[in-house]
């Protein structure tokens, strides 16, 4: 009797286990198959700069409100409180944006921004370049 019992608790243990997984497997959890990098920085004058990278995304994603660059004097990966920011109508492929705006003779830090349809906002700061302005 003990071994029948045991049997099926453990049979259904493993049925459970084995749904759980199997329905998690094709869950997006929301941003991590999205990758954007920025691939170059360029025509830096003394008050502005281009910025271009690539957003790419393995699944396609239509709750992607804006996505551009955060642009900040610090290195302290304060991109969403003490920056500037430029957006792009783009919300795939290459990405260019121009930041205007920029004090001469400066280093600035910059990252890529993703702001989705429901407010969350995701910044590549793991990834920042920086550049100076001339």
């Amino acid at each position: 009797m003990w071994i029948k019992i045991n049997s099926k608790i453990v049979k259904l243990v493993v049925i459970f286990f084995m749904f759980t997984l199997y329905a998690g497997c094709g869950q997006d959890d929301g941003q991590s198959q999205i990758f954007y990098e920025i691939n170059s920085i360029y025509n830096i004058t003394r008050t502005s700069a281009t910025f271009e990278g690539t957003l790419t995304s393995s699944s396609p994603r239509t709750d992607i409100k804006a996505v551009g660059y955060s642009i900040t004097k610090t290195s302290s990966n304060d991109f969403l409180n003490n920056s500037i920011s430029t957006f792009s109508d783009k919300k795939s492929g290459t990405i260019t944006c121009k930041v205007t705006g920029l004090s001469p003779k400066t280093s600035y830090y910059v990252a890529t921004v993703i702001n989705f349809k429901d407010g969350t906002i995701v910044t590549g700061e793991s990834q920042k370049q920086s550049f100076r302005t001339l």
